[in-house]
């Protein structure tokens, strides 16, 4: 038989049980959304260093996303003249070679912008949430062919190779990047540029 004594260890119980489920959704709830202000501040400081860069343009002032059809331009024109110079020379020394010179030159600009990027991926990375893929799928929708084609190559160079790429490769960040654009491709080069990622990189169903 039941004692009354039973009756309010049981009470007892459900009252905690339920709770601590209510505390738990609570906190999720709140943890979810404190991940995805942050994550939204984040990409709006990405198109605000985007919309702040300016270059030169033949019409007068460029700004914004367009400057990176430059930026890429001038990066293919540092490889080639190192491939002129040597032919045979290993791609990776090359490429690393081509960056370290074109960034010299443009580091106010990339140099913020990639940190900031990397930041954003970091960060999505390091939190609890259960949809990293969808929020760095949709980091991933906001980058325009030529900003992947600069990732692809600032993850190869000191600058990204250890912290960036894995990252990069991990969440497929170059999923949607033109690969006929690779240096490797416009410059007719016999060893393909794409083999130094992992492939998971370019696909994000790769086992």
């Amino acid at each position: 038989m039941i004692s009354i004594s039973d009756y309010i260890q049981i009470a007892t119980l459900i009252v905690v049980t339920v709770y601590t489920i209510v505390t738990y959704k609570l906190f999720s709830s709140q943890n979810k959304q404190s991940f995805e202000n942050k994550f939204f501040k984040l990409l709006t400081l990405h198109h605000e260093i985007v919309n702040s860069i300016e270059g030169m343009a033949i019409d007068g002032i460029q700004r914004g996303r367009k400057n990176f059809v430059t930026f890429y331009a001038i990066f293919c024109e540092k490889y080639e003249s190192q491939s002129q110079i040597n032919p045979k020379g290993d791609p990776l020394t090359m490429i690393t070679d081509s960056y370290k010179e074109f960034f010299k030159f443009y580091q106010p600009d990339i140099g913020h912008y990639f940190r900031n990027l990397y930041h954003m991926i970091k960060f999505i990375d390091k939190s609890s949430s259960n949809e990293k893929d969808f929020f760095t799928h949709l980091v991933r929708a906001q980058l325009s062919s030529h900003e992947l084609l600069l990732l692809f190559y600032n993850c190869l160079s000191p600058n990204g190779n250890e912290k960036f790429k894995p990252l990069v490769e991990k969440y497929s960040l170059l999923e949607n990047m033109p690969e006929d654009e690779l240096l490797d491709k416009k410059l007719k080069l016999p060893y393909e540029h794409k083999n130094l990622y992992k492939e998971i990189a370019f696909k994000k169903d790769i086992k």
